[in-house]
C-alpha cells in the first residue's frame, strides 16, 4: 500500500487538539558549579504534583489516542471510536479559511489559483491531513486555576484590610485573566464551530474550598464558555483515576465531534445540490479565467465536482462512525470517477490529472473493500474487488496500455497486493475468512486478464463456481500479484529489447524508471509472504498442496536470479515430498531445474544422482532420453566423484527397473520349501548400456543368506525384448551358511530385456520372509554408483502386474493363484481338534442346562488344550450364569484347562447355563485353543521360544445360540365372594347418628386366587416340592388357608408335557367400612415350585430349579349400595315361594334414600310392594322385604325386575345423566357369591391373570336373574 497516499487509505476519526500540558524543558548542568537555590528550585521543580500530573497526562492521553495512519481497525474500536489527541500548544494556530465574499474560495479548492488542484484537479491529500492533524472537532485546553500557597509570606498591611480580602483580590484578577485566555481562544474556535473544552488543574485542597463553584461559573461566564461538557476540574490523581478522566472525558465531547462533522457534510451537501441542480439543468457557469488560463486548461467539470463533494460527504461519515452512509459516497464517487474515465475528453490519458483521477479511483475502491469487510459481507466485497479490476481493464485497452504492456501488469499486481495486505492486516486483528473450497487445479486460480478478457469466461470451460467470487486467505492473493509481477517482467524485458533495437536516443521516463526495478527481488518477497500464509491456513482449507507449488516457484525465481544454491535447498524439500507421494508431473521441472542448478555449481555427486532419478522416471513422463543418457555418458567419463563410493537409494521413488516379485504360496508351513521368482525389466525408451554393471546382490529379510551375481559378458549379443532365466536355487538361513551364495550371470539389459531370477527357501521356525533390496553395482571410469530399491514396495509406473514364468523357450506365464503374495509368512501348521457340542434343546429358564463339550484330537501330536467361554450380555436387565468346572461367571470364563490330549483321545466338559429373566436366545462364544505341552513347558524356561509359542496356538471358534423358554405357564384367577349375613352384629346397629361406632373391622369379602400351572414345554419335568411362602401379612388381609396345606401331598408328582395343576389361596378381606376397599392391597404371597427334568440327562446337575410364582394385588370394589336377593334353587308351578330382597347400606356416613319399582314378568305372579318409598336406609345399616312370588310356567323363567333408586341430594348430578329416579341400585343374586375386583355392575365372577402379567376378566350369565321351575 505504499504506492498509493496513506491519507487516501486511512481509517478516519474525529480529532481533538490537547493544548497547555507543556512540561519544562530539563537543561543539562554546566560545567560550573549550581548555588544552592538553583538545586532546591530544581527539586522544587521535580516534586511538584502538577509537573508530574502533567507528564502523566500526556502519557494516558496518546495511550488512549488513535494511532495514526491505521488502514484497518477492529471491532472494538469501531464500536466505540477514539479520538485521535493531537498535543498542540496553546498559541497553535488553523490553516487560513477563505476570503469572505461571493467569489471567495477555499485555498484547496480547484477555483483557486495557488491550489495545487487548480483548475481542474478533484481532491488532494492534503485535504485530508487538513482535517486529521490541523483541523480538530474538539479542543481541549488545560489551564492552572490560581490558589494561594501555603507558604507565601504574609505582608504587613493596614488594620483596615485583611489578609483574606488580600487574597480574594488577587484571585479575581487570576480569573479575569484566566477567563480572557479561554475567550479568546473561544473566539477562534467559534469562528471553525469547533468545540472548546477547558480543563483547569487545582489541588486537592482547592476541590474543598467552598468558593470553587462560584469562581467557575465566574470564569465560565466570563469566558463565554458553554453550559455543557465545557468546563472541567481535575486535581492531581493516579494513571489508573487518569485514565477514567479521559474516558469521560472522550464520551462527554463524542457529541461535539458528531455535531462538527455533521455540519460539514450539510454544507458540502448543500454545495453538491447545486451542481446536481444544474447538471440536470443545463451546462454549469464557469468561472471567468483570463486568457491565459483559458488557454492553458479547463476547469473542473460538474462531474468532477460532484465526485469530490460524494467524497467529501464519505469522509465525514466516516469521521462520524457512519460507515454504512460513508460507503454510499464512497460508491456514488466511484461510479462518478468512472464515467469520467470513459471520456478522454474529461480524463485525457497519461496526464497528471489523469493519474491523480486513477489513484483516487483505486484508494475509493480500497475503503469501499474495507467497509464490506467490516460488515462481514464477503461477497460483495469481492463483486466490487472483481467489478474494478474488469472496468479498469476495459479502460486500459483504450488508453494503450492493455495486457501487452509491463504498465497492465504493474497496476494489477499492485491491486492484487494491496488486497493482500489488507486481509493481513484484517486476519492479524479479528477478520475471520469464510471456508470455502478453491479448485486450485483449474485456471481461475490466475487473475482474469491471464487467459481471457475481464469479466468474460472461455467457451470451451465448463461453467461452475468461480473461486474468484469467493474470499480467500492473504496468501491466494500475494501469490497472484507474484503471477502478476512475473508476467511485467516479461512484458518488460520485451519493451526493453524494442526499445534498444529501436535505437531511440531519448528514452521512455516511464521505461527508465522501469529498469530500476528488480523484479525478481519483488517476486521473490510476494511468493515468500504467499508461502508463509499458505502455511499458516493450510490446515484449515486443505491447501497443503499449494504450498509446495509455490515453494517451487520461489525456488524457480532463485535460480532466474543467480542464486542457485538457495534454490537447490527449497528442491530438496519439495522434491522430497512429490517423491513420497508420487507426484510425477510436478517431480519433472523440480528435477530438470534441480539439475541445471547443479551443473552450475560444479556439484558432479548430485547431478548424476539427478539424472539417474530423471532416467527412473522416464517411462511416466516425456524426458528427452537420448539427452539424459548423453549427459550421463559425459559426467562419467569427465569427471571424478567426491567419494570413493556413491550410493543412491531408489527406495523412496521408482525404480530403474520394472520389478516384481511373487511368491507361489504366500503361507506355507513349517520346513516347506516355497518357490519364488523376482522379475526386472528394463525400460523400452532408456538404454541402460551408458551404466555397466559388474554386480547384483539380492537381500532377504528373516536372517536369510543374501545372493551375490558378478557379471559375466555372454558370448551372443543380448537382443531387445529378450528374456534371461537365472537360477538361484534354494536359499539357506545366514546361521547354516555363514558366507553369502555366489553366482554369475550376464548383468546387461538391453531395451525391454527381463531377467527372471527363480529359487526356493524354508524355515524351521515361525517367520515373515520378502526381498528387501536389490543392490546393482555399475563402475564406469573413476564412478562406483550403488543402486539400490525394494521389489516388493509398489511404485506407480515401476510395478509390473505378478505373473509366473513356467517356460523360457517359449515364453510361457500361468496366471498367478490367489494365494500368492509378494511377502512369504511361514507359520505353524494347524493342530487339529474336533469340537462337538450336545444339549436337550430348548432350555429352561431358572434351571442348570447342561451342554456338553467333547473334544478329540485327531493330530498326530499331544495337544494341550484350554476353553475361554462368553456369554453374550441379553437384550433385558436379567443376569444368566455360566459354569465350567469350578468357575462362574456372568460374562466370561477364560483359560480352563483340560489337561494334554493323547492322539485320538476324547474328553468331555459339561458347561451349565443358568437363564433368569425372559424366554429367548442365549449366545454363547466358545473358544478351543490348543498347542503343543513341549513348547508350553519351556514357555517360561526360554524367554526366546515365547513367540515361537504364541504362534504355535491353534484356535478353533464355535457359536452356540441355546433357544430358552418358561417351563410352567401360569393363570391366576382372583374372585370375591360377599357374605349373604350382614358381618355386623344387629344389637350394634345404631338407632341414631350420635350412637355409630365404626372402629370395628369387620369381615367384608372372601377372596379366591386360582392359580393354573401348566407344562408348557416339549419334555416331562418332576415337581419335587411346591410350597407357599405369605408376604408380609396387611391388617386388611386375613389367610384362612391354601390347597398345599393338606396332609396329603402330592409331590414328587411328575408333569408331563401340557398337564394343568391348579393351587387354591382363600383369604378374607377386612376393614371398619366397605369404602377402605377401594384401595389396592398388596399380594398376599408368592409359590415356590421345584423341578428338575425327567430326563436321565438332567441328573448331571445335582442342583434342582426353582420357579417363583408372585400372586396379584387385591383389589376389592365395594358399591356403596347393595340389594341381595335370596332365591330358592328351584320351583315348582302354582306353588308360593317367599324371596328375600337385603338392602346394606356400605358407606360410612351416608344414609340413602331408596325408591323401589317392580316391573313385573309373565312367567311369575307377584305379591307385596309394587313402587314406593323404603324408610331411611341409615349409614352401615341392612333392612329387609318379603316377596311372594307364583309360578305359573316351567323351565328357567325371569324373575321379575327389582328396581332400586337412591334419590340423595348428593346424586343430583347423576339423575342429570342417569334419570329424575336417582342413582341405580345392582341387585345381586346371592346363589352365585362370587363377584370380580373390577365391581362393575353386570355381574363377573373373576379377573384372570397370565403368566406374563396380563389380565382379562370372565362373564358368569346372562343380564338379569332367572329361577329354575320344575314340572310337578
Amino acid at each position: 500500500m505504499n504506492s498509493y497516499p496513506s491519507e487516501f487509505l486511512m481509517q478516519l476519526g474525529p480529532v481533538m487538539f490537547i493544548a497547555g500540558l507543556d512540561t519544562p524543558v530539563e537543561t543539562p548542568p554546566s560545567d560550573t558549579e549550581t548555588s544552592e537555590d538553583d538545586r532546591i528550585l530544581g527539586k522544587r521543580v521535580q516534586d511538584d504534583p502538577f509537573i508530574l500530573l502533567t507528564k502523566r497526562l500526556r502519557d494516558v492521553l496518546l495511550e488512549k489516542s488513535a494511532k495514526k495512519g491505521t488502514i484497518w481497525v477492529g471491532d472494538a474500536e469501531r464500536t466505540d471510536p477514539a479520538f485521535r489527541m493531537i498535543l498542540v500548544d496553546k498559541s497553535v494556530r488553523f490553516p487560513p479559511q477563505k476570503a469572505s465574499g461571493q467569489d471567495a474560495h477555499s485555498p484547496l479548492s480547484p477555483l483557486t489559483q495557488t491550489s495545487p488542484l487548480y483548475p481542474d484537479g478533484l481532491i488532494a491529500p492534503v485535504w485530508i491531513r487538513k482535517h486529521t492533524e490541523l483541523l480538530p472537532a474538539v479542543f481541549v485546553l488545560f489551564l492552572r486555576l490560581y490558589e494561594r500557597s501555603e507558604h507565601s509570606p504574609l505582608t504587613p498591611i493596614s488594620p483596615l484590610h485583611s489578609h483574606e480580602e488580600r487574597h480574594r483580590e488577587e484571585e479575581k484578577r487570576r480569573d479575569i485573566e484566566l477567563s480572557a485566555e479561554i475567550a479568546a481562544r473561544k473566539r477562534i474556535c467559534g469562528e471553525r464551530g469547533i468545540k472548546l473544552t477547558a480543563v483547569l488543574l487545582a489541588s486537592r485542597r482547592m476541590l474543598d474550598d467552598p468558593n470553587l463553584d462560584s469562581r467557575l461559573t465566574f470564569i465560565r461566564r466570563q469566558s463565554g464558555l458553554d453550559s455543557r461538557a465545557a468546563l472541567f476540574v481535575l486535581s492531581p490523581v493516579n494513571s489508573t483515576e487518569l485514565q477514567e478522566f479521559v474516558k469521560s472525558l472522550q464520551s462527554a465531547l463524542r457529541e461535539a465531534a458528531l455535531e462538527y462533522y455533521t455540519h460539514h457534510s450539510k454544507r458540502v451537501r448543500r454545495k453538491r445540490n447545486k451542481h446536481t441542480a444544474s447538471l440536470g439543468t443545463g451546462p454549469a457557469a464557469t468561472p471567468q479565467l483570463t486568457f491565459s488560463t483559458r488557454a492553458l486548461s479547463q476547469p473542473l467539470r460538474t462531474q468532477g465536482w460532484i465526485a469530490r463533494y460524494e467524497y467529501k460527504m464519505a469522509c465525514f461519515a466516516e469521521f462520524r462512525g457512519e460507515e454504512e452512509v460513508a460507503r454510499k459516497h464512497f460508491q456514488t464517487s466511484w461510479e462518478i470517477l468512472l464515467d469520467m474515465f470513459g471520456s478522454t475528453v474529461t480524463l485525457p490519458p497519461r496526464t497528471k490529472r489523469w493519474a491523480e483521477a486513477k489513484v483516487l479511483a483505486d484508494c475509493i475502491s480500497v475503503k469501499i473493500i474495507k467497509l464490506y469487510l467490516y460488515r462481514g459481507e464477503y461477497s460483495r466485497a469481492m463483486a466490487h474487488f472483481a467489478a474494478h479490476m474488469s472496468r479498469f481493464a476495459d479502460f486500459s485497452r483504450g488508453w494503450g496500455i492493455g495486457e501487452e504492456t509491463w504498465e497492465f501488469w504493474s497496476w494489477m499486481a499492485r491491486w492484487y497486493k494491496i488486497l493482500a495486505e489488507l486481509l493481513d492486516m484484517a486476519t492479524t486483528s479479528n477478520l475471520k475468512i469464510p471456508q470455502s473450497l478453491p479448485n486450485y487445479g483449474s485456471l481461475a486460480v490466475l487473475p482474469p486478464s491471464f487467459h481471457q478478457l475481464p469479466g468474460q469466461v472461455e467457451p470451451s470451460r465448463p461453467l461452475g463456481i468461480n473461486p474468484t467470487a469467493f474470499l480467500q486467505h492473504p496468501g491466494f492473493y500475494y501469490y497472484a500479484a507474484a503471477l502478476c509481477t512475473q508476467r511485467r517482467l516479461e512484458q518488460f524485458i520485451t519493451a526493453n529489447q524494442e526499445a534498444t533495437l529501436a535505437g531511440v536516443g531519448t528514452v521512455p521516463i516511464n521505461l527508465a524508471n522501469e529498469r530500476k526495478v528488480d523484479h525478481k527481488v519483488i517476486i521473490l518477497e510476494l511468493c515468500t509472504k504467499a508461502y508463509e500464509l499458505f502455511k499458516k491456513h493450510s490446515h484449515n482449507q486443505g491447501q497443503s498442496r499449494f504450498t509446495f507449488y509455490i515453494a517451487c516457484r520461489i525456488a524457480q525465481t532463485y535460480r532466474d536470479s543467480g542464486k542457485f544454491e538457495m534454490a537447490i535447498k527449497f528442491f530438496e524439500r519439495i522434491a522430497k515430498t512429490y517423491r513420497k507421494e508420487e507426484w510425477g508431473i510436478m517431480l519433472k521441472p523440480v528435477l530438470s531445474t534441480w539439475y541445471t542448478c547443479s551443473r552450475q555449481v560444479g556439484d558432479v555427486d548430485s547431478a548424476v544422482k539427478l539424472l539417474i532419478e530423471m532416467m527412473c522416471c522416464g517411462n511416466a513422463m516425456s524426458w528427452r532420453f537420448r539427452q539424459l543418457e548423453e549427459d550421463l555418458a559425459a559426467i562419467l567419463e569427465t569427471t571424478s566423484p567426491t567419494s570413493t563410493s556413491m550410493k543412491i537409494d531408489l527406495t523412496e521413488y521408482n525404480s530403474l527397473f520394472h520389478s516384481s516379485c511373487v511368491f507361489w504360496q504366500g503361507e506355507v508351513d513349517l520346513s516347506q520349501r516355497a518357490p519364488f521368482q523376482l522379475h526386472l525389466k528394463a525400460p523400452n525408451s532408456i538404454s541402460l548400456a551408458v551404466l555397466p554393471f559388474v554386480s547384483l546382490r539380492i537381500e532377504f529379510s528373516g536372517g536369510y543368506s543374501p545372493v551375490f551375481i558378478k557379471h559375466r559378458q555372454s558370448a551372443g549379443i543380448i537382443k531387445p525384448q529378450s528374456l534371461q532365466l537365472v537360477q538361484l536355487g534354494f536359499i539357506q538361513v545366514q546361521s547354516v551358511a555363514n558366507t553369502e551364495q555366489e553366482l554369475v550371470a550376464d548383468l546387461q539389459w538391453s531395451l525391454g530385456s527381463t531377467m527372471v531370477l527363480t529359487g526356493s527357501l524354508a524355515s524351521d521356525v515361525p517367520i515373515n520372509v520378502a526381498i528387501s533390496r536389490v543392490i546393482l553395482t555399475a563402475v564406469k571410469g573413476n564412478w562406483d554408483i550403488e543402486l539400490t530399491f525394494s521389489p516388493s514396495v509398489s511404485r506407480k509406473f515401476k510395478s509390473l502386474p505378478p505373473r509366473w514364468l513356467s517356460k523360457l523357450d517359449p515364453p510361457t506365464y500361468i496366471p498367478v493363484q490367489k494365494g500368492a503374495s509378494p511377502t512369504l509368512n511361514v507359520r505353524h501348521r494347524p493342530h487339529r481338534i474336533n469340537v462337538d457340542f450336545s444339549h436337550p434343546s430348548p432350555a429352561y429358564l431358572n434351571e442348570h442346562y447342561p451342554i456338553t463339550l467333547s473334544l478329540t484330537n485327531i493330530d498326530e501330536h499331544e495337544l494341550t488344550v484350554i476353553i475361554d467361554t462368553l456369554l453374550q450380555p441379553p437384550l433385558d436387565d436379567s443376569v444368566n450364569h455360566i459354569i465350567l468346572e469350578e468357575s462362574h461367571s456372568t460374562g466370561l470364563i477364560k483359560g480352563v484347562k483340560c489337561g494334554v490330549l493323547r492322539p485320538g483321545e476324547t474328553i468331555q466338559k459339561i458347561l451349565f447355563l443358568h437363564s433368569t429373566g425372559t424366554a429367548g436366545d442365549r449366545i454363547l462364544d466358545i473358544s478351543v485353543q490348543c498347542q503343543l505341552p513341549s513348547l508350553d513347558a519351556t514357555e517360561d524356561a526360554q524367554s526366546h521360544v515365547s513367540p515361537r509359542s504364541a504362534s504355535n496356538i491353534s484356535e478353533t471358534l464355535q457359536t452356540l445360540s441355546i433357544s430358552t423358554l418358561s417351563p410352567l405357564g401360569i393363570n391366576s384367577e382372583v374372585a370375591y365372594r360377599l357374605p349373604v349375613q350382614s358381618s355386623r352384629d344387629p344389637t350394634r346397629v345404631p338407632t341414631a347418628l350420635s350412637s355409630y361406632d365404626n372402629s370395628v373391622l369387620e369381615n367384608q369379602a372372601e377372596g379366591i386366587v386360582r392359580t393354573t400351572i401348566t407344562n408348557l414345554g416339549p419334555w416331562d419335568i418332576i415337581i419335587e416340592k411346591s410350597t407357599f411362602t405369605p408376604a408380609t401379612i396387611h391388617e386388611n388381609i386375613k389367610l384362612l388357608n391354601c390347597s398345599l396345606d393338606t396332609e396329603e401331598s402330592d409331590f414328587p408328582m411328575r408333569f408331563l408335557a401340557g398337564d394343568n395343576y391348579c393351587i387354591v389361596l382363600r383369604f378374607v378381606v377386612l376393614a371398619k367400612d366397605p369404602m377402605e376397599l377401594e384401595e389396592i392391597l398388596p399380594s398376599p404371597g408368592m409359590y415356590e415350585i421345584q423341578w428338575t427334568r425327567a430326563q436321565e440327562l438332567s441328573n448331571k446337575s445335582d442342583m434342582a430349579a426353582i420357579t417363583r410364582i408372585s400372586l396379584p394385588q387385591l383389589s376389592v370394589s365395594q358399591d356403596s349400595m347393595v340389594a341381595l336377593l335370596e332365591l330358592p334353587a328351584a320351583g315348582v308351578p302354582h306353588l308360593p315361594i317367599t324371596i328375600k330382597l337385603r338392602l346394606r347400606n356400605h358407606h360410612p356416613w351416608r344414609t340413602a334414600d331408596i325408591h323401589l319399582q317392580l316391573e313385573p314378568s309373565d312367567n311369575f305372579v307377584v305379591s307385596g310392594l309394587r313402587s314406593g318409598n323404603l324408610p331411611v336406609l341409615l349409614a352401615g345399616s341392612e333392612e329387609s322385604l318379603s316377596f311372594n312370588i307364583i309360578p305359573v310356567s316351567c323351565g328357567i323363567a325371569r324373575l321379575p325386575t327389582f328396581k332400586l333408586f337412591d334419590r340423595r341430594k348428593e346424586t343430583q348430578e347423576r339423575q342429570s345423566h342417569e334419570g329424575a329416579e336417582g342413582a341405580r341400585i345392582p341387585t345381586i343374586d346371592s346363589r352365585v357369591e362370587e363377584r370380580s375386583d373390577g365391581g362393575e355392575e353386570v355381574r363377573l365372577i373373576a379377573r384372570v391373570f397370565e403368566d406374563d402379567g396380563s389380565s382379562r376378566s370372565r362373564r358368569i350369565d346372562a343380564e338379569g336373574l332367572s329361577l329354575f321351575i320344575t314340572p310337578v
